[in-house]
């Protein structure tokens, strides 16, 4: 049967003996022969890119000399000294990408960065704000909770001059939580030189007290107020900064409003969150079951 060799490439000249015969490999589309100039050319198994069975053509030693010369260009008629390695041979080509191509690339990823990239940073500050805020609350909760019942409803504790500040960190505070700290000025607890409460600094005083927990959360809490005639009055709220002198330190932000019931700590009592009065927004994100709603007036 008769065998047609197309499109075949001198690969390099080999030469292979064995039992002091020269071997000769040839290759097409349909495998690997070896050619025995000594005998018949034979089929020879070999993981070819194109296939890995036995091809069942045999070539006679005249019909092997004669492809031989054809393909190497081997005019002489003795090949029992000269043997090719040839294959079958596809259209080859280099694939690469150009400088413009790339630049193009890097140009488009960078414009879809700038796109994405902002809205990324804003997720992830909310998420972090709200999982400190959540275990903040969650801590304030326990310990206030914890001192009610052991020192009474919040209304029945001491205000105004009656009870020093320590005297009253001491044995309502401080505790029942873990670590905390007191601050006599805001920039004890790291504020740089004013805080969130007002543009001024805060300082621990007989109204007011500014303490720090182990996990960095700030508390302004107040114990009392005045009225227009100094007349002591009860205050219920209370303030929590839940990622410390962090910025932004800005109430719907970062920093929100708590409220003293007879003996537990709730969010504010208020049904109002908007740009110009932020009491109301912890309420709201507890509401929104604990994530910030698309409506929610402060941008992080």
């Amino acid at each position: 049967m008769k065998k047609e060799f197309k499109n075949v490439k001198i690969l390099k000249k080999t030469v292979r003996r064995k039992n002091g015969k020269i071997l000769k490999r040839v290759q097409d589309d349909m495998g690997w022969f070896r050619c025995d100039f000594s005998g018949a050319l034979a089929p020879d198994k070999n993981f070819s890119l194109f296939t890995s069975h036995l091809s069942p053509t045999h070539f006679s030693q005249k019909a092997a000399s004669r492809i031989i010369r054809v393909v190497a260009g081997v005019t002489s008629r003795s090949t029992s000294r000269v043997g090719f390695a040839i294959a079958h041979t596809a259209p080859y080509r280099k694939f690469g990408f150009t400088l413009a191509e790339v630049l193009i690339t890097l140009g488009i990823i960078g414009i879809v960065a700038a796109m994405t990239m902002p809205t990324l940073i804003q997720n992830y500050k909310k998420k972090v704000i709200l999982t400190h805020l959540k275990k903040s609350y969650a801590v304030i909760q326990n310990a206030f909770a914890l001192s009610a019942v052991n020192n009474g409803e919040f209304s029945t504790w001491p205000t105004g001059e009656s009870i020093d500040v320590n005297s009253y960190f001491n044995i309502y505070l401080k505790p029942y939580f873990n670590g905390v700290k007191l601050c006599n000025t805001s920039k004890d607890c790291g504020y740089d030189a004013r805080m969130f409460y007002n543009s001024t600094l805060v300082t621990t005083n007989p109204t007011r007290i500014l303490f720090q927990l182990n996990d960095g959360t700030i508390i302004l809490f107040m114990k009392n107020t005045y009225d227009s005639k100094d007349n002591i009055v009860y205050t219920n709220y209370f303030y929590m900064d839940v990622n410390g002198a962090k910025k932004p330190n800005e109430t719907g932000k970062d920093v929100f409003m708590l409220q003293r019931d007879s003996n537990a700590i709730n969010a504010y009592n208020s049904d109002i969150c908007t740009e110009n009065d932020s009491s109301g927004c912890l309420k709201k994100i507890i509401e929104s079951g604990w994530e910030f709603p698309k409506d929610y007036p402060y941008k992080l």
